[in-house]
């Protein structure tokens, strides 16, 4: 058997262009699985629009939360609805639980209280800038839910669903 080694840069560029373009490609591959999307959800006086939001698995996402009401509103995303003395009161399962979340905007603050979960609170006029990365182990459907008040009997709820 004989080798040929081509002794010319010209010669071994065909297969190291190939090279290049593959290994290009797979970085391509992993850089899109975590890649950033961003979302917009505006409240109001008593709805989410739009009222389901769906990310994916690995994905590094950014919600641009806006409330254009005309009292303070929060975000909590989980299961199980929890009642006290007869009234909505939190989520027995809280999406948020160890997960790392930034927070930007104005008029906005992130609250974790131990066994009541995660909330963000907007104020009238406000904006939060949330920034996570969704954990393999959030695969599903979750509830959105705003428990100020009576807000989510009137219906402020909605869907976050989380695909692969």
């Amino acid at each position: 058997m004989v080798r040929y080694l081509a002794r010319t840069w010209w010669a071994r560029l065909p297969g190291d262009v190939t090279g290049m373009a593959l290994l290009a490609l797979l970085l391509a591959g992993c850089v899109s699985q975590g890649s950033s999307h961003q979302l917009k959800l505006t409240l109001g006086d008593f709805y989410f629009k739009p009222d389901t939001l769906q990310v994916k698995v690995g994905q590094r996402v950014q919600i641009e939360i806006i409330n254009e009401g005309k009292v303070e509103h929060e975000i909590m995303i989980g299961h199980a609805v929890e009642l006290k003395n007869g009234r909505p009161e939190h989520f027995e399962h809280d999406f948020f639980e160890r997960v790392v979340v930034e927070l930007g905007g104005e008029k906005a603050r992130l609250e974790r209280e131990e066994g009541h979960g995660t909330m963000i609170v907007v104020a009238p006029g406000g904006r939060a800038i949330v920034t996570f990365t969704v954990p393999a182990s959030r695969l599903g459907e979750w509830e959105i839910g705003c428990f100020r008040s009576a807000h989510y009997e009137s219906g402020m709820k909605g869907k976050l669903v989380v695909r692969l």
